[in-house]
């Protein structure tokens, strides 16, 4: 048996949902979809989540959500270090926040199916979705990874093993050794289930709730137009397991790396590639020339990324990282002039290109190479 770790992308542009997600299921025609009005109050909150739904509140979030609280707490953790680890980010980078009283509004379903149906209104693609932010309702919504159907159908045919096992070992000494090779192996899928369902949860509700808070406090300017590579580039920061070096930008998003690593070609444990092999991954488009990266603020949506999405997230990821690591001061600066646009700012290539290297410098031959020294440092490092 084989798990396939898949994570699908999706992007729309800032003002409309923001999303990734999972595999299609099945539509219920229950209850109506919810509609992209502004959630204020839990009072609101609750009114949207429909029958059924009661609210926790913790620190920053207040979530409606149908599930045994075992279910919601794996949510309630990620939400808040999540939180935490922005706030330590902009602090210690000079990234300007906005401090807000009001919690950060979350839908969680215990169905995969009511998620789906009950999201329709807001995104027309939900049946493709494991969970989004939606800046219109300011609302994250997600649901509980154990009942996506792939997950259920691994959960049944460990089921079916661990059955196996307990009958070899009712038949003694004569069926040991089978027993041990399938128990071995019992417990090699098991580590890939868990593995999986982590890697949906950093990628979807770390990445998500990334979004939602970089919003709320006013990183990110909610009623204009935003560079996606920054928007998205920024929210990968967040998916690292937040006990790791304290979180945010302070430890390497180990998925991100390994699709860098793809777009190279490259396996774990792979030297980098000589100078004149990097334009590989430019050459098969993979990864975008950095100037159109960084002038086209829809380079990172879905009908753009195409089958290539996966790489120019870990591109947008890298760049982001590049540059708060090694351009700390100039990277604030330009958050900042980002965060200030006016509402209704549209943008053009002209002026993200020129916004950008302002900020940076020349988005040149040296430039690139700087960049792609830095992240190959990095990869040898992992």
């Amino acid at each position: 048996m084989r798990l396939l770790l898949v994570a699908g992308l999706i992007l729309v542009s800032p003002g409309r949902p923001q999303a990734r997600g999972g595999g299609e299921g099945p539509q219920s025609a229950q209850p109506a979809p919810v509609e992209p009005s502004p959630v204020r109050t839990t009072d609101d909150l609750l009114k949207l989540a429909g029958d059924g739904f009661r609210v926790r509140e913790t620190g920053h979030f207040a979530i409606a959500y149908d599930c045994a609280y075992e279910h919601l707490r794996p949510l309630t953790g990620r939400a808040e270090a999540t939180y935490q680890a922005i706030v330590r980010m902009c602090e210690s980078t000079g990234v300007r926040t906005h401090a807000r009283a009001e919690r950060l509004p979350v839908l969680f379903f215990d169905s995969y199916e009511a998620f789906h149906t009950r999201t329709a209104a807001l995104q027309p693609n939900a049946a493709a979705l494991a969970g989004f932010y939606n800046t219109q309702s300011n609302v994250a919504f997600f649901f509980n990874t154990l009942s996506r159907p792939d997950v259920i159908d691994f959960d049944r045919q460990l089921a079916e093993y661990q059955r196996q096992v307990l009958e070899l070992r009712q038949r003694g000494r004569s069926a040991a050794a089978e027993q041990a090779a399938l128990q071995r192996q019992l417990t090699a899928w098991r580590i890939q289930r868990d593995a999986f369902v982590e890697r949906i949860n950093r990628m979807v509700i770390q990445h998500e709730v990334a979004h939602q808070v970089l919003y709320h406090l006013g990183v990110h300017a909610r009623e204009a137009v935003n560079p996606g590579w920054l928007v998205e580039g920024l929210a990968c920061q967040f998916e690292v397991p937040q006990k790791a070096a304290h979180g945010g930008l302070g430890a390497v998003n180990d998925i991100r790396l390994t699709e860098f690593r793809s777009a190279f070609d490259l396996a774990e444990g792979d030297a980098p590639p000589p100078a004149g092999a990097r334009r590989a991954a430019f050459e098969s488009g993979r990864f975008l020339p950095l100037r159109e990266l960084i002038a086209d603020a829809q380079a990172l949506s879905a009908a753009r990324g195409g089958t290539h999405l996966s790489f120019r997230y870990a591109q947008a990821w890298s760049l982001v990282l590049f540059l708060h690591r090694t351009r700390r001061e100039a990277f604030a600066i330009y958050v900042n002039a980002v965060a200030g646009r006016a509402a209704g700012f549209q943008s053009d290539a002209a002026t993200e290109l020129s916004g950008f290297e302002k900020a940076f410098g020349p988005v040149d031959g040296a430039f690139e190479s700087a960049w792609l020294d830095f992240v190959f440092e990095e990869m040898t490092r992992q």
